[in-house]
């Protein structure tokens, strides 16, 4: 199924319900030729939608196909982006932490390495 023949049914439906409300809301304000027009186009799209449902194009299951898929792309971006925040997270805290702890005395190999003196040095 081409792309564009993928639109037009998706285009037929809201034609059908476009008119439908146009119909009711122009018959409710008394202009009866108006809402003579929109039942007369809602009869035209509503064949054009029966027509290809006839035919047995399942657009349904090819769009919630390309939904599911794009459910799952955008699950997967969603989780790399948590990962990602939460990397940041770390490093942040890990920063504040060295910040913060500046005098307190650290294991041997932890933090910032201090000068050797060398015994012919005073």
């Amino acid at each position: 199924m081409t792309r564009r023949s993928r639109v037009w049914p998706v285009v037929a439906v809201v034609f059908f319900f476009i008119n439908f409300a146009g119909g009711i809301l122009a018959a409710a304000q008394g202009e009866l030729l108006h809402a003579g027009v929109h039942f007369g186009l809602l009869f035209l799209g509503a064949y054009y939608v029966r027509r290809i449902w006839r035919r047995g194009e399942s657009v349904s299951t090819d769009l919630s196909r390309e939904l599911t898929d794009s459910l799952k792309h955008l699950e997967r971006s969603v989780e790399a982006v948590g990962i990602e925040v939460e990397r940041l997270g770390e490093g942040q805290r890990f920063i504040t932490r060295l910040f913060t702890e500046k005098d307190t005395t650290r294991a041997p190999g932890e933090g910032v390495p201090e000068p050797v003196k060398n015994k012919g040095q005073s």
